[in-house]
């Protein structure tokens, strides 16, 4: 049962609401949740975060809850969702980083100050902004996991302040470099796939995994369809996996003439 209560401030009219959910050995916790505008706000919110919680089928327990054992659980339920590079990627950032910052904090005594003091400290020993954004992303995506399960009331990465990141300038290539490099490719076996890479700017997985009936010769087309990436067998048991693209990239090339004549002038028909 929720009690809401009405307040009267500076800023006008708000409303919060209190309520108790159940832990695993008969005892109740007691929860809030202030900053509503109207107490229908506040009821609305209420009976969402309810209906979410008993669905989570989530025991809340009163002794204290370690990050590290909620991220054991959440990998645990979460991998089945995630490409393996997803998953290898993630596992990374968790052993190397955030479990030694976070490893033995109470899952529900997260702050805004402890996420900005770790920005901060990762930030000042000289690790790329853009990396300690990646940490603090996947920090909210497990917080925001424990607000869906009930677990805390609030997810303190969202008012965090994120790592100023630098505009990415992408550096390219000149023809003329282009054509240097090329040159001490020839007769190699690699210069095929990386003429192709530069006359049509794939990623290296998208041609990796590029097969002889997503090229249409006839029409001048190149069907990027699959991607494949090496993760090791501890994510997979094979090295080198396949997997399709999501729609957005599934997307389909121009063949140069230039690329067209030279698969013809130079076999790579018989040799990509």
């Amino acid at each position: 049962m929720a009690t809401y209560v009405k307040f009267q401030g500076s800023t006008g009219t708000s409303y919060r609401v209190l309520f108790d959910l159940p832990y695993e050995n008969g005892t109740r916790r007691q929860m809030q949740k202030a900053g509503f505008k109207t107490e229908k706000e506040a009821r609305e919110w209420y009976e969402d975060y309810m209906y979410k919680f008993r669905r989570s089928g989530i025991q809340l327990t009163s002794k204290q809850l370690k990050f590290a054992h909620y991220v054991e659980e959440w990998e645990r339920l979460s991998a089945n969702q995630w490409t393996p590079k997803t998953h290898e990627g993630y596992a990374s950032i968790l052993r190397a980083h955030l479990l030694p910052a976070f490893g033995k904090k109470d899952l529900k005594k997260f702050s805004v100050l402890d996420v900005e003091r770790y920005i901060a400290n990762k930030v000042g020993s000289g690790l790329n902004p853009n990396s300690v954004k990646h940490h603090v992303v996947l920090l909210k995506t497990i917080l925001n996991s424990a607000v869906r399960q009930g677990i805390i009331l609030h997810n303190p990465v969202e008012q965090a302040k994120l790592p100023k990141v630098a505009r990415y300038i992408p550096q390219t290539y000149v023809p003329e470099e282009i054509s240097r490099f090329l040159k001490e490719l020839q007769g190699t076996q690699y210069y095929a796939i990386t003429y192709v890479a530069f006359w049509t700017g794939a990623r290296r997985g998208e041609l990796l995994a590029l097969k002889w009936s997503d090229v249409n010769l006839q029409r001048k087309l190149i069907t990027i369809m699959k991607s494949k990436t090496v993760v090791t067998k501890r994510y997979e048991e094979g090295k080198v996996k396949g997997q399709t693209k999501t729609d957005p990239s599934v997307r389909v090339i121009a063949i140069s003439d230039d690329l067209w004549r030279r698969n013809y002038s130079t076999g790579w028909r018989l040799t990509m």
